[in-house]
């Protein structure tokens, strides 16, 4: 019994491999919408570097649509961080807008 349960082990812990990171918004080129099954259409995450990934599939295709549009606008046109989020920050971090935002705050102007 107990050398079933070793081989068991043995045969889990060579299986497992951690996920990769999931890309960072240079790597991503886009949200695309296919369709799966006969009632069924998948969004897919593109990315250079780990190709196409499923991220959620919808029962019609306008949802699935409607996702995808909302995700490329998100991606070309980044929500703007919030003021706590902004001072919160790191430095190094910060893009040049980022900076420019920040210092208006501190000089008690408004983003």
């Amino acid at each position: 019994m107990q050398r079933a349960i070793d081989q068991i082990k043995i045969q889990t812990a060579k299986q497992y491999k951690p996920a990769p990171a999931p890309p960072t918004r240079r790597q991503l080129t886009g949200w695309t919408v296919e369709q799966v099954g006969p009632k069924m259409w998948v969004v897919f995450r593109n990315s250079t570097t780990q190709g196409k990934q499923a991220v959620i599939d919808f029962p019609d295709p306008s949802w699935a649509e409607s996702f995808a549009a909302g995700c490329n606008a998100e991606h070309k046109n980044p929500t703007r961080m919030s003021a706590a989020s902004l001072k919160r920050k790191n430095k190094e971090h910060l893009t040049e807008d980022d900076k420019a935002a920040l210092a208006a705050l501190q000089d008690g102007e408004g983003i």
